[in-house]
């Protein structure tokens, strides 16, 4: 597995790519949590686990940038 750390004007993301997970580890700042981003490669299906409001259109963006079809969050 891989790991990439992407650090950004509202705060950092932390990348991993495996044969069967997609991983994302977003962060933001003003509340210090951390929301998570969990998905299927094969099937496109995803989680975000902890989102936090003031950040929903970047998480959205970032879901629609990856091709993912979000079937989850909380």
């Amino acid at each position: 597995m891989s790991r990439v750390l992407i650090a950004g004007a509202r705060g950092c993301s932390v990348m991993a790519t495996g044969r069967g997970l997609i991983f994302r580890q977003l962060f933001e700042p003003v509340s210090c949590t951390y929301t998570y981003l969990l998905a299927d490669p094969e099937t496109k299906e995803a989680v975000l686990i902890d989102p936090v409001l003031e950040t929903a259109n970047r998480d959205a963006k970032l879901v629609t940038e990856l091709g993912l079809n979000m079937v989850y969050a909380g």
